[in-house]
This record gives structure tokens, sequence and C-alpha cells, in this order.
């Protein structure tokens, strides 16, 4: 899976030092959070971020603009749709296409997992208390929660560093020239899994 993060990754990295400040689209949408015990989530470039909410609903803020090295006119970011597939008690979110820069903000109920799977850009979660599974080709993670919800956190950096900061439990660490891999038992039901291509992961667990 990593593999075809990072392929995807370069590939992207082409036009994503070009972003455009054109039209932009919103995508907005809520969705009832009974009977969803996992979000899933495909971003291609841009900014992610996740946070819990108390409401027990699932909140999306989703922008969609044009990366100019990639549009062939401002009619082009109309094209844009949320893809969404729920089955089994999994939702699942995407834009259909590749062609532009994204920028999600979700609120979601914090015992709901979550897992992401990301191109280029940065990422953040916070006050989550469900299992978290992220895979970022190029960029920035960040994830903050409780040390107390979770058992076991897993991360990988390729080319990069991993900051594991977290409250009691044992961990592992090993570098092997640029690569790093971190491992944490705590108590909590939880586990979080990290890994990234190239750049730099956080896990604070206070």
């Amino acid at each position: 899976m990593m593999s075809r993060t990072l392929l995807a990754a370069a590939f992207l990295l082409l036009g994503a030092d070009a972003l455009a400040d054109g039209p932009c689209k919103r995508l907005d949408h809520d969705f009832d959070a009974a009977g969803i015990q996992r979000l899933t989530l495909e971003v291609h470039v841009g900014e992610f971020a996740v946070e819990a909410s108390n409401d027990g609903k699932l909140q999306l803020q989703l922008e969609v603009c044009p990366r100019d090295a990639w549009m062939d006119g401002p009619e082009t970011v109309e094209k844009a749709e949320l893809a969404v597939e729920q089955d089994a008690g999994t939702l699942h979110l995407s834009v259909a296409d590749d062609d532009y820069k994204e920028k999600w903000t979700l609120r979601v109920p914090p015992a709901m997992a979550v897992g992401l799977e990301m191109g280029i850009g940065e990422a953040v979660m916070k006050g989550m208390k469900g299992d978290i599974k992220a895979e970022l080709g190029i960029g920035e993670l960040k994830i903050e929660g409780s040390a107390a919800d979770y058992g076991s956190v897993s991360g990988e950096v390729g080319v990069g560093d991993f900051t594991l900061r977290t409250k009691g439990g044992s961990r592992e660490e090993t570098r092997v020239l640029v690569s790093k891999e971190s491992k944490w038992t705590g108590s909590g039901p939880a586990k979080i899994e990290v890994e990234v291509g190239v750049g730099e992961a956080v896990v604070r667990l206070e």
C-alpha cells in the first residue's frame, strides 16, 4: 500500500509546486454517523484536518481549488465531485479526480476509526479515541490524543523523522540511514499506525 501511495505522490508532485488562487468549489456535506464505525479517506494534494465532535454527527467541509499546472480553464473545477461509498459500517470519501488542491476539515465522533491515504500535503488529527491508520506519501502528519485511549503506536518514515511523545508505556526506536521506525505500547484499547514516505510525522499522546 505504501509503495502505491509513494508512486502516486511522486506523480502528483510534478504539479504541486504551482497552486492557483483561482476559483474554488465547496463540497460540504453532513452525514448521519449512526451505524458508521470506520471512516476512510483518500486525499490527493492539499490539507487535511480531523477533530473529535461532541454532537454525534459527521460533518465535512471540503474546498477544492485548481492547480494551475494541470487545469485547462476555470470551468474544470466545477467538475469536481465528492465520491461517497458506504458499506458494512465503513464510510469512504474521496474527490473523484486528482486535478485539484483539496482542503478537508472534518468533525467526527471521537470513537470512530479513521483511515487516511494521502499523496502530498499536511494532515492533522486531534482528540480521537478510535483506531487511526494514516499513510502519507510526502509531507507532514501530526496526531494528538490521550495516552489512556491507546494500547499501541507504530510508525515509519522512509526519509525524514518520526517524533513520538507519550506518557507511560514502553517504546523502542530504530533508525537506519535516513529512515526511522518507532513503536510504543500502552494500556488503552485503540491503536495508531503511521507511514510517511518523505517528510515528518509527530504523534503526541498526553
